[in-house]
């Protein structure tokens, strides 16, 4: 019993060791562990359970799909929009070591938050911009964007957006001065470790349980 509560207590240690991939639309992480392939696609499935729908589960290759949840906050913080992501998990395997790859598909505003009222939006449609006019690529990024690309980025999109509505180039300027870059970055950030915290935690939930199976496997 001992030994199991050890195991436990060092499980969360292990590292945070995603990347990108070469085409920047996705995570990976291959782990090295001593088990077969067979027990490895066991512990993969045991993990997916009910969790994502399976479209190819064999030996060397679990392709599913799923989605994650990630609530915004909006600059002022009195309100924040929770995004749906859809997403593609694929599980490589070869023995004694696995492949994680996350692929995030599509992406919705679901549902808009304010002085504790919830409601849902109605929009079937996949967008390509997120609040701030970032894109779901100015997420993935391991680094933070700094506040001087993050500050033209919102300017191209509130440019865009007021232009849209058919404003004069002078009250596009004026509205521009009103912008709050400052109060916008912070909300930025707080954003994006939110989305870095889930990533994360999704690729550790995985590695903890196949990595309990090869602890205890050592103990039996």
């Amino acid at each position: 019993m001992k030994k199991l509560l050890l195991l436990l207590l060092f499980i969360p240690l292990l590292s945070f060791g995603q990347k990108l991939n070469e085409e920047s639309n996705g995570y990976f992480e291959v782990v090295e562990l001593k088990l077969s392939e067979k027990e490895i696609q066991q512990k993969i499935n045991e993990w997916i359970d009910f969790k994502f729908l399976v479209e190819i589960n064999n030996i060397e290759t679990i392709i599913t799909s799923g989605n994650f949840t990630i609530e915004f906050n909006l600059p002022g913080g009195l309100a924040s929009i929770d995004y749906y992501f859809q997403n593609k998990l694929i599980f490589y395997i070869e023995n004694n070591k696995y492949k994680i790859e996350l692929k995030p598909t599509n992406y919705s505003a679901v549902r808009l938050r304010y002085n504790n009222i919830v409601e849902n939006i109605d929009n079937d449609e996949n967008h390509t911009v997120l609040p701030d006019g970032l894109k779901i690529s100015d997420y993935m990024m391991l680094k933070n964007l700094s506040k001087e690309t993050f500050a033209k980025n919102r300017e191209d999109f509130v440019r865009k957006n007021l232009s849209r509505q058919g404003l004069n180039e002078s009250t596009v300027k004026f509205m521009l001065t009103k912008e709050k870059i400052d109060e916008s970055y912070e909300y930025y950030l707080i954003s994006k470790n939110k989305w870095d915290e889930s990533i994360s935690r999704l690729f550790l939930d995985i590695k903890s349980h196949i990595n309990l199976a090869v602890m205890l496997k050592k103990f039996n």
